[in-house]
């Protein structure tokens, strides 16, 4: 595994509404110590020349995306060129539209259209990536919706952003579910879990601020030889969120990350 941190600039996206705010993020998340980025969350109006320039300017390397499905429909070109400029090769989407997990025509249409997709990206060097939440752990046919995605797409270009906060959300041990997608992963999402005081639901926290068996998962991340991992946290909870990153960033230093 790459052991510079990234970070998931979806956790920033209300500071990348321009391009202003956008310079002014990855100042601050190159001052913070983040080495790699995730384009997640950025707003429409900044372009990828401008994205790019902005990362070699902080030295900051764009690993991956998040793209809207429908848009990878009907704008792939679009989408592949963008990457060209970026430098990037991963092609992610957040999810599939959650409806799907109980519709089984709607699953393998949208398996599909996706490995449709792959098979294009990787004419052109790139690989497709999904990103999971916890309804693909919903069972259709005994089986998670996960591993009928896992099992009916492409393995070479066909990938998996895996996210082990919602993952452990969906009722599997963050660590073996790794080992279980081995070589099929694209990077990690890197998010831990607690539970407040006085509260029976959990919420986001700080890398090795919560819950999470995080050794196992650094050495699941090994095993399965996960490439690449991101730092995000959906929430801060009025918390200054460029203050959870660095606290995110310290804990994982400590742990061998740089």
């Amino acid at each position: 595994m790459d052991k510079r941190i990234g970070a998931q600039l979806y956790t920033l996206r209300d500071f990348c509404k321009n391009t202003e705010q956008f310079k002014e993020t990855l100042e601050k998340v190159s001052k913070i110590g983040y080495k790699t980025i995730q384009i997640s969350g950025v707003d429409s109006s900044i372009s990828a020349k401008e994205i790019k320039e902005t990362a070699d300017l902080y030295n900051l390397e764009i690993i991956c995306t998040h793209s809207d499905v429908e848009d990878m429909y009907n704008n792939l070109p679009k989408i592949i060129e963008d990457h060209k400029t970026m430098g990037c090769n991963i092609v992610g989407i957040g999810n599939m539209p959650r409806e799907f997990s109980a519709d089984r025509d709607k699953l393998f249409d949208f398996i599909k259209k996706t490995s449709a997709v792959a098979e294009e990206l990787k004419k052109h060097g790139m690989i497709f990536s999904y990103h999971n939440h916890a309804f693909e752990f919903t069972k259709m046919d005994g089986k998670f919706v996960f591993d009928i995605i896992l099992e009916n797409t492409p393995a070479d270009c066909y990938k998996f952003l895996l996210d082990v906060y919602w993952v452990a959300i969906g009722g599997v041990d963050p660590a073996s579910w790794l080992i279980h997608c081995k070589d099929r992963l694209s990077s990690v999402h890197f998010k831990d879990l607690r539970i407040p005081g006085g509260e029976n639901s959990p919420q986001y926290a700080e890398v090795l601020e919560g819950n999470l068996n995080w050794d196992s998962i650094f050495d699941a991340c090994k095993k399965a030889n996960a490439p690449y991992a991101f730092v995000e946290q959906d929430s801060c909870y009025g918390r200054d969120p460029f203050g959870c990153m660095e606290i995110s960033y310290k804990n994982l230093t400590k742990k061998g990350f740089i």
